[in-house]
Order: C-alpha cells, then sequence, then structure tokens
C-alpha cells in the first residue's frame, strides 16, 4: 500500500495505525511498533495518530516501544490522542482514488 501511495504523488493528510501487535487465536491483527514506524516513514503523513497501543492486556509493547520506534526513523508528526477522551479530528481529502482489488500491490 506505502509503494502504490506513495506512486500517486499526492499528499496524505493523516494515518490512523493500529497498534499494540494484538493477537487473538493465534493471528496478529494490528501492527507492532517496528511496523507503525516503517509505515509512518514511507507515507510521510502530516500527521500519525497511534491508537490502541496500551489499552488491554494483549496489546504488547505500549507507548514507549512506539515511541522509540517512532523517534528512531525521525517520524515527528505523531498526535497522540488521550485515552477514552473524544478528541476532534481534522481529516483533508482530495478527492483521491483508492485501490481496487485489481491494483497492482493490492490483495483482493
Amino acid at each position: 500500500m506505502a509503494r502504490w501511495w506513495r506512486g500517486r504523488g499526492q499528499p496524505l493528510h493523516t494515518v490512523v495505525a493500529h497498534a499494540g501487535a494484538a493477537k487473538f487465536r493465534g493471528l496478529r491483527f494490528s501492527m507492532d511498533a517496528c511496523e507503525i514506524a516503517s509505515l509512518a516513514e514511507a507515507l510521510a503523513p502530516d500527521q500519525l495518530i497511534p491508537v490502541h497501543y496500551e489499552e488491554w492486556s494483549h496489546f504488547q509493547g505500549g507507548k514507549e516501544a512506539l515511541r522509540q520506534a517512532l523517534r528512531s526513523r525521525r517520524v515527528v508528526n505523531v498526535r497522540w490522542l488521550p485515552w477514552r477522551s473524544p478528541e476532534p479530528l481534522s481529516i483533508r481529502s482530495q478527492n483521491a482514488s483508492f485501490p481496487s482489488k485489481d491494483s497492482p500491490g493490492t490483495r483482493g
């Protein structure tokens, strides 16, 4: 996805990244700290919003591990939302088209 987006030549305003390397029944369904740092570095969004990094016991790593991974990749545009507190978000759109199941680099 990161390669596909970079090839579009459009700026990316916001990325909400599900962290915590959460596992359920042996399957991992969210990214770990290094994967999020890699994604943020590749996509270079105006803001990265990590979520679900330490609320529940099955999450691994935590905020400090995520902060260190982001710092190591020099990702500074991070917006840490307060836990369990509504927070208004500004999301911009450039009327970008998103990949279809037939687009290169996607799974359909």
